[in-house]
This record gives structure tokens, sequence and C-alpha cells, in this order.
């Protein structure tokens, strides 16, 4: 009789470990993609002088926190090099659409863009420095 006693706790503490939902501590969090986009702009008028938008956020979705910069080549031939200090800026972003303070940008309006064409335009609501208002995800040719 008294090696019954052993098989019954035995059985009772494996049912506590089976049971699902017991031990709420190993819930996983959710995770969070970051994605970081960049878009260049070329007034075709001045194509020796270009703008850099390039700002990260999570999943595409709430704040975002990025750069503007300015730079400009001596030649067609030249390597860019920045011809004006970095602008930082935050906003957010709501899937294609994002919103920026104007002020951190030099701007008197807020910027308000649109991504479009699957990722490969952004659309600005404002000509943030040289005359353009549309940017793209690769850096012009030449």
């Amino acid at each position: 009789m008294g090696s019954r006693f052993p098989l019954v706790a035995v059985g009772i503490a494996m049912a506590v470990v089976v049971l699902p939902g017991c031990n709420d501590s190993q819930t996983t969090p959710p995770t969070h993609k970051i994605v970081k986009h960049t878009f260049y702009g070329v007034d075709p008028a001045s194509p020796d002088q270009r703008e850099i938008l390039s700002w990260t956020s999570q999943d595409d979705n709430g704040p975002i926190d990025g750069t503007y910069t300015l730079q400009e080549r001596a030649s067609h031939s030249a390597p860019w090099a920045p011809s004006s200090e970095p602008k930082s800026f935050q906003g957010t972003q709501h899937g294609n659409e994002i919103d920026v303070p104007g002020g951190p940008l030099g701007l008197t309006t807020d910027l308000h863009g649109t991504i479009q064409q699957s990722g490969r335009r952004l659309h600005l609501s404002s000509d943030l420095g040289i005359e353009t208002y549309d940017l793209h995800d690769s850096p012009p040719a030449g």
C-alpha cells in the first residue's frame, strides 16, 4: 500500500504541467519590423544637385525618425558630397502616407507625402529644397 502514494503524486504533477493556459508568463511579445525608406529627388534643370529624404518606422505605421540632406557634385562624373547639414525630423506614417511638421525641414507648412508606384515614388505636398515634388527610391542615373 505504501507504493501507491508516490504514483498519485507523480500523476497530479504531470496534470498540472500539461494544462494549457496556466502560465501566462510565457506569452510571446509582438514583434515589429523596422522599415527604412530612402527617396532621392533631382531637378532636371540642375542635375548636379539632389535631395535625399530618409526615415525609419515600425511596420510602416506610427512614429518615424528621419533626415533630409542636400548633396551636390562638381561635375557629372564627380562623387556626391553634402552641400548642407542634414536636417533631422520626426513625424508619423500610416501605411503609404507620411506627415512631418514643416519647421525642422525649414518649411512654413507641414509636409505630407504619399508613397506611390509600389513604394518606388514619394509624392510630396511641398518642395523641400530643389524644384521637385516627386522623389524616387533609387538615385538618379548618372
